[in-house]
């Protein structure tokens, strides 16, 4: 799924594909590329941290990378930088 901004819209189809790969690929890490996003609004925070936590119930990482600068100065202020595993690009993302 592509998409350039994170809203109320999308971010519902966000959680089932982050679900359907968690299904599919039980004991890999989630890796959400935000390459293309260069905007997110707060609802869309709210259901990372809330999906976020789930992961971590469940034993299990949610990893995002490729954050373009608007959305990293977004993680930074709202200090969710120290939440979220994000890491520059998929080959700093260790199995």
């Amino acid at each position: 799924m592509l998409v350039d901004h994170l809203d109320e819209q999308n971010s519902a189809e966000v959680r089932a594909s982050v679900e359907a790969a968690c299904e599919k690929h039980p004991t890999l890490p989630v890796i959400l590329d935000l390459g293309k996003v260069s905007f997110i609004v707060s609802f869309s925070l709210g259901s990372f941290v809330e999906l976020s936590q789930q992961m971590k119930g469940r034993g299990r990482r949610l990893v995002l990378v490729n954050l373009q600068p608007p959305v990293r100065q977004v993680m930074a202020i709202t200090r969710l930088n120290k939440l979220f595993e994000i890491k520059d690009d998929m080959s700093d993302v260790a199995e």
